[in-house]
């Protein structure tokens, strides 16, 4: 489907794929010792994996958003997310990618919640203060999903 993001269609050079791979590898063993350290406590471990501005969008949407990120000469106001720092189309390609890896993770772990599966929150702009960091609203949005997930697993 070329209207959404397809890990084995991204146009990245191996070698940050490779690195993208490891730092997935990385998260999942962090989350796994995490769990193990935990539970030799008797603590509950829950790890939840925070969506990111861009997930989910085809390569055509992810070039629009740079296009328009990247425009020094267009003033809308609408755009939560211009400023100063450019914004790259790998940037945008590599997190989707990781993104992928962890997502692939997080579903094999049974105390890893995956809450980037949700595209209103992934490509809302007025949810960030930037690309990757979550503003008031977004935080708030977040944390009621976390209160939520956590509530239920410990009522049952």
């Amino acid at each position: 489907d070329k209207n959404k993001f397809s890990p084995k269609y991204t146009i990245l050079k191996n070698s940050i794929k490779k690195d993208l791979n490891l730092a997935a590898n990385y998260w999942a063993n962090n989350l796994k010792s995490m769990y193990s350290i935990s539970k030799m406590q008797k603590i509950n471990y829950f790890a939840f994996l925070q969506p990111t501005f861009g997930l989910d969008l085809s390569p055509y949407q992810l070039e629009k958003i740079v296009e328009i990120h990247n425009n020094e000469n267009l003033n809308e106001t609408h755009l939560v997310l211009k400023g100063n720092k450019p914004i790259s189309n790998e940037y945008l390609l590599s997190i989707n990618y990781l993104y992928s890896l962890l997502r692939e993770k997080c579903k094999e772990l049974s105390f890893c919640f995956d809450l980037s599966l949700d595209p209103n929150h992934n490509n809302n702009e007025k949810l960030y203060s930037d690309f990757r960091h979550h503003n008031q609203a977004g935080n708030k949005i977040i944390s009621d999903n976390i209160f939520s997930t956590i509530k239920n697993i410990l009522k049952n």
